[in-house]
């Protein structure tokens, strides 16, 4: 059907319940999970949190630093991604909470 009716009392979520609702959740969430230094944040960690393949994570981690250019370092040290800028990280962490709120 048509997502966008003539009556905006038919308006319906382009979105809802579709393959690219769940890709967007995952990339949010993923991206929440990169600002909160005690969660794991390793790609092995995620992919079993969201049941995707390593490599599926991997490309998520490609979009969030090329797409949405936030800035997304790997450190050697820890082995864990990270979003290393915290006015960044306070953004994606209020969109995360607006997210949460439309569940």
């Amino acid at each position: 059907g048509n997502i966008w009716p003539h009556r905006a009392t038919h308006w319906r979520c382009p979105m809802k319940n579709t393959g690219a609702r769940k890709v967007f959740e995952r990339i949010v969430a993923v991206c929440v999970a990169l600002t909160n230094t005690s969660d794991a944040t390793n790609q092995r960690m995620l992919a079993r949190r969201f049941e995707v393949s390593e490599k599926t994570i991997s490309r998520d981690f490609e979009f969030i630093r090329d797409r949405l250019m936030l800035p997304v370092e790997y450190n050697t040290h820890t082995r864990r991604w990270w979003i290393t800028s915290p006015e960044a990280a306070r953004k994606i962490e209020g969109i995360g909470q607006v997210f949460a709120n439309l569940q």
